[in-house]
């Protein structure tokens, strides 16, 4: 996948399954809601938590392009880690 790729590996998942990007107060994930491996959710779950994140938003859903069919959270951060 050519976004994976451009990404920083720390926000890449270790399988690829998610991805999250931070900046200006605000946290974005998204992950392959159909295809996510135990690993990768796991490591999903430890960047809400560095980040304080205790209760997701409903997601979105992306309609277009490499990402079509993830699931997306855009999360307001109160404070970074």
């Amino acid at each position: 996948m050519a976004i994976v790729s451009e990404l920083d590996a720390d926000l890449v998942s270790p399988e690829g399954g998610a991805l999250v990007d931070v900046g200006h107060g605000i946290l974005i994930a998204c992950d392959r809601p159909d295809d996510i491996t135990e690993r990768d959710n796991a490591w999903l779950d430890e960047v809400f938590e560095r980040y304080g994140v205790t209760v997701l938003p409903p997601p979105t859903y992306i309609v277009d392009g490499e990402l079509a069919g993830w699931r997306c959270w855009i999360i307001e951060l109160e404070d970074g880690p």
